[in-house]
């Protein structure tokens, strides 16, 4: 399960603080997504989880997973956390859309380029806004579970690498790791609950890019808000103006070390 978060100040239906009324509110169900494994299906599912986006509460959600029955297989515990905790990717879809790099090179080829046509090309590329880029990967035991037949890690390694090649070139890229040392039992918590780096940049993509993002193994606990935290310090270090911030979370769960990420401030125009 890829955890994308949208939106610094996080997408979802905020309620009016209207005056209080005497009759009960009426308890909405929500439309779980479906167990699927493909990133297609999973992209264009709109159903949602009874905690997702910002009806998150990490407390009410181990008190259902305490609820769940033993004995489940590994499709079943999927399709149980979904319930609570699965999240709609439409708007985020559509943000990925908008990051791509533009085909500008290949169109210029395809004309004069003393023409106004080529021209005009040339200075749209150069309207490209510059970008700064934060990949947030989770590196915790769990990633070591599977999905179907294949691993969480590589198929967020996949998700990364889609994500990455199609950045423009006016992108600062940086790799962050979290939850990559120490190990998942409790003698590791401390050390994994401390590990978060970065592996990778801020520099534009390149194909020792790959490098950094194959030697990621698996390993302990999960510090999302202290990673998130980190990743906010990076881009207030940018000098850059008019840059849009860019910080791209993949994990399979949530915070195991008692930090929350969704109050940790990471100076971003998007948290993906």
């Amino acid at each position: 399960m890829m955890l994308v978060l949208p939106g610094c100040s996080l997408f979802g239906q905020q309620g009016d603080k209207g005056e209080k009324k005497a009759e009960k509110k009426q308890e909405v169900t929500y439309q779980p997504p479906k167990p699927s494994t493909k990133w297609e299906e999973i992209v264009k599912d709109d159903g949602q989880g009874t905690y997702a986006a910002n009806r998150y509460d990490m407390d009410a959600v181990w008190k259902e997973l305490d609820k769940m029955k033993e004995g489940l297989t590994i499709d079943e515990y999927y399709k149980e956390a979904l319930k609570l905790v699965g999240e709609s990717y439409h708007q985020e879809e559509k943000q990925f859309e908008e990051v791509k790099a533009r085909k500008y090179r290949t169109e210029l080829l395809e004309l004069d380029p003393e023409s106004p046509e080529a021209q005009k090309k040339v200075q749209e590329l150069n309207q490209v806004p510059k970008q700064n880029v934060v990949i947030l990967l989770d590196a915790s035991g769990s990633m070591n579970g599977t999905v179907g037949s294949q691993k969480k890690i590589d198929l967020a390694k996949s998700a990364v690498n889609r994500f990455v090649t199609k950045l423009s070139p006016n992108t600062n890229l940086s790799l962050r790791v979290y939850g990559h040392k120490g190990s998942n039992d409790k003698g590791g918590k401390e050390a994994s609950c401390q590990a978060t780096e970065t592996i990778y940049g801020p520099k534009a993509y390149e194909s020792s890019f790959q490098s950094s993002l194959d030697k990621v193994k698996p390993a302990g606990w999960t510090p999302l808000a202290r990673a998130m935290q980190e990743a906010g310090k990076d881009l207030s270090s940018s000098q850059d103006k008019d840059v849009e911030n860019i910080v791209y979370i993949v994990s399979d769960g949530l915070e195991t070390c008692g930090g929350n990420p969704v109050s940790k401030p990471t100076n971003c125009t998007n948290l993906m």
